[in-house]
């Protein structure tokens, strides 16, 4: 009876990870590979726990293990590629990123992750292929549009990079990562208010986000609103103490504001 000890083993691990018991989930995730050890599933499964863990060097041997066992495994190239970028290894994770979609050249999220591989490694002319193949085969794929804009960015073209933050809230309007791009990006475009709006709503959706705070205030200063800056300085602090630039510029403000005491509340 392997394979009902084989499932059993997994939907145990599978069920615990799900209820947030990491730990006990690996522990059943080792022993699904110690009763089927030639069973590439099986340490898959437990170099994906792993890697979730942030254990990156032990599921990179288990994603060896799967590729040993199984060559053509696309998720374990994906997950070794996702592994091997963690830890700065890009060339060999581009490698298994290109693999994948070699057997799965149809899979939007894999030309993302091997977009996000080339972006890192500097090589955006790439990664804007990859990222736009991505949308090519899923257009309501935020993630793409988010990354893709962010390479524009990259790149000085700001206007398309705009126009793809705005393709992934239009999306997905809660996806607090495309908002702070699209603020970033209208700060860079000279478009100051916007730029304070978007921050706002990155706000909303990441209160304790203290360099939304710290972005906040300088379109604030920008617009002559230096209390306002400052208050927004105060909140940054309050949820990180120790965030170097708030206090630098809070400091700045309080020197050089006409009306200190209201800078201070």
């Amino acid at each position: 009876h392997a394979a009902t000890t084989l499932s059993y083993a997994q939907a145990v691990a599978t069920a615990l990870a799900a209820e947030g018991r990491a730990d006990e989930a690996l522990k059943h995730h080792e022993e699904y590979v110690r009763l089927q050890p030639q069973e590439p599933k099986a340490h898959f499964s437990h170099g994906t726990a792993l890697l979730r863990a942030g254990r990156i060097d032990e599921a990179l041997h288990r994603f060896e293990e799967t590729l040993r066992l199984n060559p053509d495994h696309v998720d374990a190239h994906n997950n070794y590629g996702l592994a091997l970028r963690q830890i700065g290894r890009l060339d060999e994770a581009i490698t298994h990123f290109q693999k994948a979609i070699d057997l799965s050249p149809d899979s939007a999220p894999l030309h993302n992750n091997l977009g996000v591989a080339f972006g890192i490694a500097g090589r955006l002319p790439e990664a804007v292929a990859q990222f736009a193949q991505a949308l090519a085969i899923d257009p309501g794929y935020a993630e793409a549009h988010n990354n893709l804009g962010y390479a524009f960015r990259q790149r000085g073209q700001l206007d398309q990079a705009a126009a793809h933050f705005r393709d992934a809230l239009r999306l997905s309007p809660r996806y607090a990562e495309a908002h702070n791009n699209l603020a970033l990006t209208l700060a860079a475009q000279g478009k100051t208010t916007e730029a304070i709006s978007a921050y706002r709503d990155v706000l909303r959706l990441e209160p304790t986000y203290a360099d939304g705070y710290v972005n906040l205030a300088h379109a604030l200063v920008q617009l002559g609103q230096i209390s306002d800056a400052a208050n927004a300085l105060e909140d940054a602090l309050r949820i990180k103490p120790d965030h170097a630039p708030a206090q630098a510029r809070l400091a700045e403000l309080r020197a050089t504001s006409t009306h200190p005491a209201e800078a201070r509340h």
